[in-house]
């Protein structure tokens, strides 16, 4: 893995739990262990969970200039050598997007050793890439899913993602994205409210606020909706940061945006309270956003959810009973969203039961036991062609 991801070490822990597997993690970079600056959020962070519990670990030498997520970022040339020493049944790898991934791929191609691949691509996005250069991309990972044993998917378009390549239904595994649902029941079965307890309708957005997460689309439906029913009883929250900030607040001065908060970057273990106090929970990303783990997050408290039919998570989440997907960037369309869901507590509190409801089959238990069904098989002689 590129690096400690606080959304997968509760994955990693319940694979390592499981009988049978001995779970090694090589992390290419030290992101979020120590105070690190994400160019995204524009600030330091260090996240407040203990990163490295629960499992075993180790940091691989990175040799990249500049250590990021980008693929010359992880340049991690010893990661090979146990491959090739085949001293591993099987390789789990995230993704494609980094150099030492290739290089775990070729050693295991080498060695014979069987790869597990997870990635988070929805056949959705798949429509901006285009030209040339999506023939060439296209042709690159067929090639590469060629020498993979088994696909752990996270989720419908995910799977129709790889179908497009003609992987075979039999090395696909539904490995359903998940966050620490745990930690999220206990903080909504304790109903901590503590910033702001009025009657007011509370819309929340948490993410960074950059343009693939299109806060803006959120912060115009929202003023439309003022001018269409009052300023008296609606509050919209973004709590994140980023370079967006600036032209949010241009807007909200420009246009005399009333009752919107700006609570800036929030750490795991501070969300929760912001989830227990929102009615709505709205994510309107565009292309880029091959999930969204903040919906999994929002429907462990029991809240409806609106979110633009690019988010990879919408077919599997978000139905017409716990809430609304909306065509990416149409603001009319959201605002009509957000007006059944505020002037009805009747449907928000239906809608939110529901989303409770369906999350439950979403959790890394769960995702932990396919990981490891899928392993398993893999070692015992799944073929590694892509039409076997």
């Amino acid at each position: 893995m590129s690096h400690p991801i606080q959304y997968q070490i509760g994955l990693l822990r319940n694979i390592s739990k499981h009988e049978g597997i001995d779970l090694l993690v090589n992390f290419y970079w030290d992101f979020g262990i120590n105070e690190s600056y994400d160019p995204e959020f524009g600030s330091k962070i260090k996240w407040d969970l203990p990163l490295l519990e629960g499992y075993k670990s180790q940091f691989i030498k990175n040799y990249a200039k500049k250590k990021s997520t980008s693929f010359f970022g992880c340049i991690n040339p010893s990661v090979v050598l146990p491959i090739l020493r085949k001293e591993y049944d099987v390789v789990l790898i995230f993704g494609w997007a980094l150099f030492s991934n290739w290089l775990v791929v070729l050693a295991a191609f080498i060695s014979s050793t069987p790869i597990l691949l997870c990635s988070e691509s929805p056949l959705s996005h798949e429509a901006s890439k285009k030209g040339l250069a999506g023939k060439v991309r296209r042709a690159i990972l067929k090639t590469l899913f060629s020498t993979i044993s088994g696909f752990p998917y996270i989720g419908q378009e995910n799977r129709l993602f790889y179908e497009s390549f003609g992987i075979s239904p039999k090395k696909l595994f539904f490995a359903p994205y998940a966050v620490d649902n745990t930690m999220h029941d206990k903080a909504r079965k304790e109903k901590k409210i503590g910033r702001i307890t009025n009657s007011n309708v509370k819309i929340l957005f948490v993410g960074k606020l950059i343009e693939k997460k299109r806060p803006m689309d959120l912060l115009k439906a929202f003023h439309w909706l003022q001018e269409e029913i009052g300023e008296a009883n609606t509050e919209l929250w973004f709590v994140g940061s980023g370079i967006q900030q600036s032209s949010l607040e241009a807007y909200i001065a420009d246009h005399n945006v009333k009752a919107v908060t700006f609570w800036g970057f929030q750490n795991q273990t501070e969300l929760p309270s912001f989830y227990a106090e929102a009615d709505i929970f709205v994510l309107p990303s565009g292309y880029g956003e091959t999930w969204g783990l903040v919906v999994n997050e929002a429907m462990c408290h029991a809240k409806p959810v609106i979110v633009s039919d690019l988010v990879g998570c919408g077919m599997d989440l978000v139905t017409s009973t716990n809430g609304f997907r909306f065509p990416y960037k149409n603001v009319p369309k959201l605002v009509d969203a957000l007006y059944k869901l505020v002037s009805d507590s009747a449907l928000r509190r239906r809608f939110g039961q529901e989303s409770l409801r369906i999350i439950q089959g979403y959790s890394q238990e769960i995702s932990a036991s396919e990981i490891t069904n899928a392993a398993i098989k893999v070692a015992q002689g799944i073929g590694t062609k892509v039409n076997e």
